[in-house]
């Protein structure tokens, strides 16, 4: 799975450096609604090396209500179990459980919950419905699953009581949910190693993004350990900072911002079990191909050249 603008160039670099594997690649028509499914049988009965997809792509294949209601569930039991955390919380710290339902964060996870509440009941009527026959994601064979610019993926959402701290950028992306439900798939079906992200930003913008890639890759083992809610997770992992920050109307205001990261040998030791980090000064080719700006003496050397576009 890559991204559009770059399918072409991977199709070209596989045949290049597999120049004997079976290799699909999709026509500008094969995902539409007329074509998808001759698409996805061909895709599904043929002995195939490597199926490259975009993005877009990927999503159209779809999986079966049954599995998405089980997601679903899933993740209406952490908002619930997030709501009570947010109760107990309020009740420890002098105030009445009641009272803790009119705050701001308990007013946000209980619509958080009922818009789980509704995608679950479009699920399960999608579920009854007579569906055309089609191919689902499941039923696909798919052996490994490879994802480039993984951090396209990052918004994720997750259910947490923290949900009013900066730094927490909780999103609504259906393109995640996606990936997230398929990679389930596979790691349901015993393929736990059957994932590969590539990026070169697995953190881009917040603290968090670490967690929603560990979502993806290490859902399993976080289970084992009892860090597959987020607040668990920030609560071993994380930390909340306050500072001085100064608001769009020129004043200053103590802002608390989710923002740093602790018990790091223990949160690197997890991630490096997945984790396959490699630096420039690994890969000692790739910097040698890097454009010099300047010659051996440290004079300007920069030369504009012209070419052709060849696609």
């Amino acid at each position: 799975v890559v991204p559009k603008a770059t399918q072409a160039q991977f199709r070209d670099q596989v045949r290049d450096v597999y120049p004997y594997a079976k290799v699909l690649y999709p026509g500008a028509d094969d995902f539409t609604p007329a074509k998808r499914t001759e698409f996805l049988s061909r895709a599904v009965t043929g002995d195939w090396d490597a199926i490259i997809l975009s993005g877009e792509q990927f999503k159209r294949i779809p999986i079966k209500p049954e599995t998405e209601a089980r997601f679903i569930r899933q993740e209406i039991n952490s908002y619930r179990a997030a709501l009570e955390a947010e109760e107990d919380a309020s009740e420890s710290s002098g105030g009445r459980r009641g009272r803790s339902k009119e705050s701001r964060t308990h007013k946000e996870l209980q619509k958080a919950l009922l818009k789980q509440e509704e995608r679950l009941g479009l699920v399960l009527l999608k579920a009854q419905e007579q569906r055309e026959k089609t191919i689902d994601f499941e039923d696909m064979g798919v052996d490994q699953l490879f994802v480039d610019e993984a951090d396209m993926y990052k918004n994720l959402h997750f259910a947490t009581k923290m949900g009013r701290l900066k730094g927490l950028a909780n999103g609504e992306s259906e393109r995640s949910w996606d990936m997230y439900e398929k990679i389930r798939v596979l790691q349901d079906q015993g393929k736990k190693t059957g994932v590969v992200f590539a990026t070169g930003t697995p953190i881009a913008n917040t603290t968090a993004e670490l967690y929603t890639q560990m979502r993806y890759l290490q859902e399993p083992m976080l289970e084992e350990r009892g860090l597959q809610h987020f607040d668990a997770w920030a609560k071993t992992f994380g930390e909340t900072t306050e500072d001085i920050e100064q608001t769009p109307t020129g004043g200053y205001r103590l802002t608390q911002r989710f923002a740093k990261f602790q018990n790091i040998p223990e949160l690197s030791n997890i991630w490096q079990a997945t984790a396959d980090i490699r630096v420039a000064e690994d890969s000692p080719n790739i910097v040698r191909q890097r454009p010099r700006l300047v010659d051996d003496q440290g004079n300007a050397r920069r030369t504009v050249v012209t070419v052709q576009p060849n696609q």
